[in-house]
């Protein structure tokens, strides 16, 4: 399946892209992340999270056909 994947921050630095179409063929959230440090072996050592439709998801999460993927750095705030 392809996918539009963000990259936000530090993580768009390291990747070179603020957006790409991916294929994907994974189904959770868990999987995509480890596609990804495989892909970008540079993001092993850094700490990211996955938005699926703009929702933070935990590895376990079922990615639907569709949605909208993006990797968000750690941040800060109140």
């Amino acid at each position: 399946m392809i996918y539009q994947l963000k990259y936000f921050g530090k993580l768009a630095e390291l990747s070179n892209h603020k957006a790409e179409a991916i294929e994907f063929n994974g189904r959770t959230a868990g999987e995509l992340k480890t596609w990804i440090n495989s892909r970008y072996p540079i993001f092993e050592n850094e700490s990211f999270k996955i938005a699926v439709n703009q929702k933070l998801v935990e590895d376990d999460y079922i990615i639907e056909d569709g949605s909208e993927l993006a990797l968000l750095p750690p941040f800060a705030g109140g």
